[in-house]
Formats: C-alpha cells, sequence, structure tokens
C-alpha cells in the first residue's frame, strides 16, 4: 500500500515540476531556502504578478489579508 501511494506522490511531483518548468517565478522561488516545487508553485500562483504591488510592504499587507 505505501509503495503505491508513493508511486501516486512521484507522479504527482512530476507533474507539478513539468506543468510550471518554465515559469521564471517559480524558478526564482525555488532558490529561496525551505520552498520546494509546491510551496513555490503555490507562493507564484497566489501573488500572480508583482507587479501589482507597489512594495514588498504591500505584498506583505495582501498576504495577511488572505491568510484566513
Amino acid at each position: 500500500m505505501l509503495e503505491v501511494l508513493s508511486g501516486e506522490v512521484r507522479a504527482a511531483e512530476q507533474w507539478l515540476r513539468d506543468s510550471v518548468c518554465g515559469d521564471h517565478r517559480v524558478e526564482l522561488l525555488r532558490t529561496v531556502l525551505g520552498l520546494g516545487d509546491l510551496l513555490a508553485t503555490m507562493v507564484a500562483l497566489e501573488i500572480d504578478r508583482i507587479e501589482r504591488f507597489a512594495s514588498e510592504a504591500k505584498l506583505a499587507v495582501a498576504r495577511r489579508s488572505t491568510a484566513s
């Protein structure tokens, strides 16, 4: 059972890597210590276009308001 689930997880992780291949946001976020494929993808999708935020503080405020 565990081997089957491990195989499913590996397949899902590969699908995720293939899906975001070439996304410069995800590639950049992966350089942050502690951000792997899944979390980097989630952050990139949540932020969308970084240009939407005038400063780091605006991004932080927006993030806190959606964290609940």
